[in-house]
């Protein structure tokens, strides 16, 4: 086990830094309006550099979470009651009291938690997007407070930890495991009446409360998304998505995942906002 580590440790940044590096792009996203709420979603993935078919059996592992929350901490503090200033009352500790206090400290270059170690999933190694599932043991990155907390894990801190995303987990199944590649498509919608879906894929929904999203000021919107693995070849390729059941006005956001390790997962996110007036 420390040998595999200690060359993960030393092939990856030579992978991420080296002239055939592996790179994804995600561009060129339209959405076209059919009528009675479908839409044509239509973009161009790319990928360059060593053979693909070296990752082919990579495994992604993705969190199935329910809810999403970004806040403000108080000197790295937040706390159930009015969590992360969301309005919303969480026992992320499990023990049914909403008096917990937590606390983000920064030590020797890491980040704790309660004294627990953080591994932000969300991350740049220079100047390219990463999502890093796993933790120095090589498991999912879960944090929970106590036996019977909730499992959660951090997308990413701002630089002076004064911010941070996080996101809970269904407590049965905290994660679900993907082959490579594949796409996430997220829509976020405020009161929906009816679940869009996609054609072919499982649809997954819960809640997101962001302090800098545009649809809405105050409550959390609905958040519907599916996975959707695709085969990875070099070079460009258009692809189109249909979704039906969608609100008049929402956000969609594409992200494009290739694994070149469990523990490292190149990323590329585009957003458009979509108000049919």
């Amino acid at each position: 086990m420390k040998l595999k580590l200690s060359l993960f440790i030393i092939i990856i940044p030579a992978i991420l830094f080296s002239a055939a590096r592996p790179t994804i792009n995600l561009k060129n996203i339209k959405i076209n309006e059919s009528g009675n709420g479908s839409c044509e979603i239509t973009f161009v993935t790319s990928y360059k550099g060593l053979e693909p078919e070296l990752f082919a059996n990579e495994k992604i592992t993705l969190f199935n979470e329910t809810n999403i929350i970004k806040g403000i901490l108080q000197q790295g503090q937040f706390k159930e009651r009015d969590f992360l200033f969301s309005g919303q009352n969480i026992d992320i500790d499990g023990d049914g009291k909403f008096i917990g206090n937590f606390k983000f400290i920064r030590q020797r270059g890491k980040i704790y938690l309660n004294g627990k170690e953080v591994f932000p999933t969300e991350k740049k190694i220079g100047r390219v997007d990463i999502f890093a599932p796993m933790n120095k043991e090589g498991k999912p990155a879960i944090l929970k407070m106590g036996k019977t907390g909730l499992p959660f894990h951090v997308r990413h801190f701002n630089k002076n930890i004064t911010e941070v995303k996080l996101a809970l987990l269904d407590k049965t199944k905290p994660v679900i495991n993907k082959g490579n590649s594949c796409l996430i498509i997220e829509v976020l919608a405020l009161n929906s009446k009816t679940s869009p879906s996609l054609k072919g894929e499982k649809l997954h929904s819960g809640k997101m409360s962001l302090t800098d999203q545009k649809l809405v000021n105050d409550a959390p919107l609905t958040r519907y998304w599916w996975i959707k693995e695709i085969p990875t070849k070099s070079g460009s390729t258009q692809r189109s998505l249909q979704l039906k059941g969608l609100p008049g006005r929402f956000k969609l956001t594409v992200t494009y995942l290739f694994a070149i390790s469990p523990k490292v997962v190149l990323l590329k996110s585009r957003a458009l906002y979509f108000d049919k007036k």
